[in-house]
């Protein structure tokens, strides 16, 4: 679904994101951020089977001295698509912001597709802002280690997947709803990683 979130001034927000979690609809979100306030934001989207998956994440700087660091991670398998879209866009009025714009990508089939789109729209002209965008696939090498070890295929790659997707779950203050989260990723990754070695 569409929303907008609006950050007040002098706040922090921390934002997690799931996305195929048996909630397969598109995300379109827009974060508004007032003067000195702050959000990190950080999204979790698995495609599977041959379903079309959106996620497209704005911030806007609109007040100074506003922060934002936005990391988005996907895997893919199967013949499932994904568009990853993130934009920060720092407004005129929101002079000495700082924002950071990640998006990572791992494909785990010969069918599996996905885009990453940053953007950023930078009207400011005293603040700190950078990008970066990765769409790869499981690393040949960290495959061979682990297979050489004698764990299976689907074990090695659900490893693989899981610490990728582990620095998101960090993110979170909360340990219990840390260890919650955690039980469902792993559910997922299973059904990812035997979808993908079968």
């Amino acid at each position: 679904g569409e929303a907008t979130i609006t950050v007040a001034p002098q706040q922090e927000l921390t934002y997690l994101l799931l996305q195929g979690f048996g909630n397969t609809q598109d995300r379109i979100i827009t974060f508004q951020l007032r003067e000195h306030s702050s959000v990190k934001i950080f999204a979790i989207i698995v495609g599977e089977k041959n379903r079309e998956s959106l996620c497209d994440l704005s911030v806007i700087h609109q007040g100074v001295g506003t922060q934002s660091y936005v990391n988005l991670k996907g895997a893919f398998t199967d013949a499932s698509h994904g568009i990853i879209n993130g934009t920060i866009h720092i407004k005129p009025e929101a002079q000495r912001s700082n924002a950071r714009l990640e998006e990572r990508v791992l494909l785990l089939s010969s069918e599996a597709r996905a885009k990453t789109i940053p953007n950023l729209e930078i009207e400011a002209n005293d603040v700190i802002a950078g990008h970066a965008a990765t769409v790869s696939k499981i690393s040949e090498d960290e495959l061979f280690y682990l297979l050489s070890r004698g764990l299976p295929p689907g074990a090695a790659e659900e490893l693989i997947v899981g610490s990728f997707f582990r620095s998101q779950l960090e993110a979170i203050p909360q340990s219990s709803l840390r260890t919650e989260l955690e039980k469902t990723l792993n559910k997922k990754l299973k059904q990812l990683s035997h979808a993908s070695v079968s």
